[in-house]
């Protein structure tokens, strides 16, 4: 959602900055009030710190002058309230304009009003108002709420400074919800599995479990062809939920028809491996649940949803990011038969065409330096991760 360097007109951009500086003075005293009160809280702080800097650098562009990714800023107003993730949120956003040209500075006024304001606040509503349901159900609807309002006000912004000539302001905001909800579904995926796997754990042995669980074997028992032919044929031919996937450079159709030919190829990959983030999920998280260190803490009166998500899930969610990571790099090199299927040209497709009947060593070359590439890129971004969720690694 951040918006790029002078994109938005300077009236726009000073008033955003406007609006959000009384948000920001607030948080800021509200984090030394924290501190002082809460001394052991500075490294949660630092913490939350990281978490939403580094998932919120993993992005997709949307449209021209922003990007689309999520934001971990509503799970830090669930820890520390809305106010304090106004300032830590204005100091992450600086470093990313500063460190990543991930936005800028004189849209850095609309960035916090979306990613540091609106969202944090609109997830902390959700999560107050579910506070009666399973926690493990509230932090999700919350933070999905979270990232769902900073898109919905990075698109109002947009719309407001860039109105579409023929309908207006209507017309520009939901075409820019429309595009950044194209790329948002890509980055879905990972949470919705993860989830459905914690879920799956929770309800052990019951009729959630075994739902959860026999869907994803369903689709893992599947061969990815049967699944691409399936989606073609029903939610793109016959039911029209969305066009049929057709390749489209960004040159021709922009970014948003480029990454509207990619919703089935991206949910066929999506639905085949679901089966194993949900099981490695289950599993790590019902055998972290049986340590002796999360035992005691129950016995001494701790919630079920504070073991659950500060000490059960950090640490069973250090093998799937692993998993995450390698799959990244098998998911863009390694589908040769879902591309074949939708008729995309994409690197596994290339890779066996240069490697048939008449080799061609300098493409094949290039498609292994590549893979290799991402898959380094990956597992960097996996390691730093892991300083982040597990406190006991360190960045060298």
């Amino acid at each position: 959602m951040h918006i790029a360097e002078g994109f938005l007109p300077p009236v726009h951009a000073a008033a955003w900055s406007a609006v959000a500086a009384p948000f920001v003075i607030h948080g800021a005293r509200e984090i030394k009030r924290t501190i002082e009160k809460h001394p052991e809280s500075k490294l949660l702080l630092g913490g939350v710190g990281a978490y939403s800097f580094v998932l919120s650098a993993i992005k997709l562009p949307s449209v021209t002058g922003s990007s689309s990714h999520p934001t971990g800023t509503g799970e830090g107003a669930i820890i520390f309230r809305p106010p304090v993730m106004a300032a830590l949120g204005t100091i992450v956003l600086l470093f990313q304009a500063l460190l990543l040209a991930h936005g800028g500075l004189t849209t850095l006024g609309a960035n916090v009003m979306s990613m540091a304001v609106v969202g944090p606040w609109a997830g902390y509503g959700v999560y107050r108002l579910m506070r009666r349901a399973p926690l493990s159900i509230a932090v999700f609807c919350a933070v999905a709420v979270s990232d769902l309002m900073t898109y919905v006000t990075t698109a109002t912004q947009l719309a407001l400074a860039f109105p579409d000539r023929a309908t207006g302001f209507v017309g520009a905001w939901s075409r820019f919800l429309g595009l950044f909800a194209v790329t948002r579904s890509l980055f879905g995926l990972f949470g919705y599995l993860t989830f459905r796997g914690i879920l799956a754990a929770l309800t052990r042995g019951g009729i959630v479990d075994k739902i959860l669980v026999g869907s994803a074997l369903l689709f893992y028992s599947l061969p990815t062809f049967a699944i691409g032919l399936l989606l073609y044929q029903f939610v793109a031919l016959k039911w029209g939920i969305v066009p049929v996937p057709e390749y489209q450079s960004i040159a021709d159709g922009g970014v948003g028809g480029w990454l509207q030919g990619l919703i089935l190829p991206a949910l066929t990959l999506a639905l085949f491996t679901a089966a194993g983030y949900v099981r490695m999920t289950r599993a790590y998280v019902l055998e972290t649940m049986s340590e002796d260190y999360l035992r005691t803490a129950k016995a001494k009166g701790l919630s079920k949803g504070k073991t659950l998500w500060k000490h059960t899930m950090r640490a069973a969610i250090t093998p799937i990011m692993t998993m995450a990571g390698i799959d990244f790099a098998l998911l863009v090199g390694g589908a040769p038969i879902t591309e074949t299927v939708f008729d995309y040209d994409g690197l596994g497709k290339l890779a066996v065409a240069s490697a048939s009947a008449s080799p061609d060593l300098p493409t094949t070359v290039g498609i292994v330096v590549v893979l290799s590439a991402l898959v380094i890129v990956a597992n960097i971004i996996v390691d730093c991760l892991y300083a982040v969720v597990d406190p006991r690694v360190k960045l060298a």
